[in-house]
């Protein structure tokens, strides 16, 4: 039988429900963590324990990745990720919460994965298919300069080309050395130490 409309309205309180997903530590300044707004998730901040969260991005689409700045960064803010219209071309913003600019480190039009941040805060790393579409290289760009220049315009260096297929996941950056994995299937993944100071020598395996 058809539920009745009194069911139904006393059910919605408890299916319409809203969760949260912790997304990392501002340097003595609370917390970020993505939550859902009208229809997507957006990033707040929360700058005390059960203290009151002040939304910080009004995306028409929902936030995919939120990566705060390490202490060091010229700029307090973090990296987000997100796509147009549900296209899976996600590109990296770093939203300045000093200025509330948002800057876009990418082109635009490829497909970003896996954002980094060095250890001093002065860089990031990510894999990008902007070379020819199709397979996925590790750029590493200067924050300083994306925060000097327009959107997409800042310099992006190449510091591992790779034309197998599969993707690369950068998941460490500490000094000069970045930690990469590529993968291409579940029983085929290998890890990489790539190193940014010499962006044309050759990338060290290390796994498996």
């Amino acid at each position: 039988p058809e539920p009745d409309a009194d069911t139904m309205k006393d059910l919605s309180s408890y299916q319409n429900t809203r969760h949260c997903v912790f997304r990392g530590f501002l340097p003595g300044a609370g917390v970020l963590i993505t939550t859902r707004f009208a229809n997507s998730a957006q990033v707040h901040h929360v700058k005390v324990p059960m203290g009151a969260r002040k939304q910080i991005t009004y995306l028409a689409e929902p936030v995919k990745s939120c990566a705060p700045a390490p202490a060091g960064c010229v700029a307090q803010g973090f990296i987000y990720g997100c796509d147009r219209g549900g296209d899976e071309q996600t590109q990296f913003w770093f939203q300045n919460m000093e200025t509330g600019r948002a800057i876009r480190l990418t082109d635009g039009k490829s497909v970003n994965k896996s954002v980094e941040w060095s250890d001093c805060g002065k860089r990031v790393a990510f894999s990008s298919n902007a070379r020819d579409g199709k397979h996925f290289d590790v750029y590493v760009t200067e924050i300083a300069h994306v925060l000097a220049s327009q959107d997409g315009e800042a310099p992006r260096v190449p510091i591992m080309r790779q034309d197998k297929p599969g993707y690369l996941f950068t998941s460490g950056f500490v000094d000069d050395h970045v930690l990469v994995q590529h993968y291409v299937s579940v029983s085929d993944s290998t890890l990489y130490l790539l190193d940014a100071a010499k962006p044309n020598a050759p990338p060290l395996k290390v796994a498996p």
